[in-house]
C-alpha cells in the first residue's frame, strides 16, 4: 500500500523575530529655494539598520506629489546588525509654488535566503518649497514734475513674480532736485 505524507513547515516565532530592521531620516525637514537663479535641490540622509539574527533584503520605495524624490527607489542587502546611510534628494524647479510635501519612504524586508518573513515599514520626512518675493513694478509715466499743491493721477501697475502672496508697501520720498543745463559755449 502506498501512501501519502505532508509535511508543512511553519518558521518559530524566532525565525520570524530574525527580520527586525529601522528606517530613519537625519533630517525631518528639508527646505528647497527655488528663486530664480536657485539649485532647488535639498538633501537628506536614510538610514537603514538591521537589529536582527539574520541578513536582510530590503527594498524601499520613496514618493513625494508635486517633488522630484531622487533615488525614487533602493535594495539593499543587510548583515545581522549592519546598516547604510544613503544620500536622498528632493527636487522642485525653479518658481515652483510655495507648499509643503510630505515624502513617504515604504520598506519590504525578509529574509536574504529563504526571502520569506516580510516585514513592512515606512517613515518620511517634509519638504518645504520656501517662499519668495520678487516684484516689477511700472509706472504709466515714470518721470513727472508735480509742483506744490497741484494733484496728479499716477498708475502703477505692479506684478507680484513670487510664488506666493506678497504684501507691498509703497512709499513716497523727497529725492533731490537733479538740475540739468545746456551751456552755451
Amino acid at each position: 500500500m502506498l501512501g501519502t505524507s505532508l509535511l508543512m513547515f511553519t518558521p518559530s516565532a524566532d525565525a520570524q523575530a530574525a527580520v527586525a530592521y529601522s528606517i530613519s531620516f537625519t533630517e525631518g525637514q528639508v527646505q528647497l529655494d527655488v528663486r530664480p537663479g536657485a539649485s532647488g535641490i535639498g538633501c537628506t540622509e536614510m538610514i537603514i539598520e538591521n537589529q536582527g539574527q539574520a541578513t536582510i533584503d530590503v527594498d524601499i520605495s520613496l514618493s513625494g506629489g508635486g517633488v522630484t524624490i531622487s533615488p525614487g527607489a533602493v535594495s539593499v542587502t543587510l548583515a545581522p546588525g549592519g546598516s547604510i546611510t544613503i544620500p536622498v534628494c528632493a527636487l522642485a524647479l525653479t518658481r515652483s509654488s510655495y507648499k509643503t510635501v510630505q515624502v513617504t519612504a515604504l520598506a519590504s524586508g525578509r529574509e536574504t535566503n529563504t526571502q520569506l518573513n516580510q516585514v513592512n515599514k515606512n517613515a518620511g520626512f517634509a519638504v518645504i518649497v520656501k517662499q519668495y518675493a520678487r516684484l516689477s513694478v511700472q509706472a504709466s509715466q515714470p518721470f513727472q514734475k508735480v509742483g506744490p499743491g497741484k494733484e496728479f493721477v499716477l498708475n502703477f501697475l505692479a506684478v507680484n513674480n513670487g510664488n506666493y502672496q506678497d504684501t507691498i508697501a509703497v512709499e513716497v520720498v523727497n529725492a533731490c532736485l537733479l538740475y540739468t543745463s545746456d551751456a552755451a559755449d
